[in-house]
């Protein structure tokens, strides 16, 4: 599972996922790399948990993982790059899997009431379409015939302009029912969420201590509030720290942490 820390904008993400499911309607979430995107997707979908299990669902293991039935209701699907013929076979097979894996989980806890249902509706009731800016025309209407076959709620997920892109095509276009903006984060909840990390991996002892508020603020300004800058960093200040024996931040660690990464414009 991964380190996830859940932000307003992942709240705001799973209200729009939820009315995409909820209304059967076609949505555009678009963002800037790194902002989180498809870590609130695999979480929404309990992908950490759900997609190492999908590989072993004939194998006899006991699933310990604590999973329930809602959790296998959402497909996370990453575009591909090329072959966008088999998407709709690749989308059917993991709802396939994914009730193959409900019936296991069913007959584990002694429940022998499951009853395998194959269409795909009966499967799932989200689609969750990663990337979508990878697809040509071909893929985009495999999306949107699979989207009219199955009314089943879906999600496109894809960087800032995919809205342009996807109005190009407007029988798609037409059945889109909601956008969002996935933001980068605010700068007190940045702030909060540093704050946090930062008692985690060194004697932090908060705003008040000049070293801790000058580090605090040249971390909010190095990472401007992108969630994947914002964890590769706290990633190399820690391990600077443990190589270097250091119980507290500073400056010079940012930068060093800095020196390190390639951070993109």
């Amino acid at each position: 599972m991964n380190n996830f820390i859940e932000t307003k904008e992942h709240r705001r993400f799973v209200e729009f996922c939820e009315a995409c499911r909820k209304y059967r309607y076609i949505g555009i979430c678009h963002g800037v790399p790194g902002v989180g995107k498809t870590m609130s997707a695999k979480t929404i979908a309990s992908w950490y948990d759900v997609e190492p299990l999908l590989d072993s669902i004939r194998e006899e293991i006991k699933i310990e993982t604590e999973i329930n039935k809602s959790q296998l209701r959402t497909i996370y699907y990453n575009a591909p790059t090329f072959g966008t013929s088999r998407i709709k076979k690749d989308i059917y097979n993991i709802g396939l899997r994914l009730k193959y894996l409900e019936e296991k989980i069913m007959i584990q806890s002694g429940d022998e009431s499951f009853q395998l249902k194959t269409r795909l509706k009966e499967m799932v009731d989200l689609i969750i379409i990663d990337e979508v800016d990878r697809l040509k025309l071909p893929g985009i209407e495999v999306l949107r015939e699979l989207f009219d076959y199955t009314e089943i709620g879906m999600v496109m997920i894809g960087m800032p302009g995919i809205q342009r892109k996807l109005s190009r095509y407007p029988q798609l276009y037409s059945r889109i029912g909601f956008s969002h903006e996935y933001k980068t984060l605010g700068e007190d909840e940045l702030q909060f969420i540093l704050e946090n990390r930062l008692r985690e991996i060194s004697n932090y002892k908060g705003m008040d201590h000049f070293e801790n508020y000058e580090a605090i603020r040249e971390l909010i300004r190095v990472t401007r509030g992108n969630f994947r800058i914002l964890d590769r960093m706290l990633a190399q200040i820690e391990r600077i720290m443990k190589i270097n024996h250091l119980s507290s931040i500073n400056k010079e660690v940012i930068d060093t942490a800095k020196s390190i990464l390639v951070i993109g414009k």
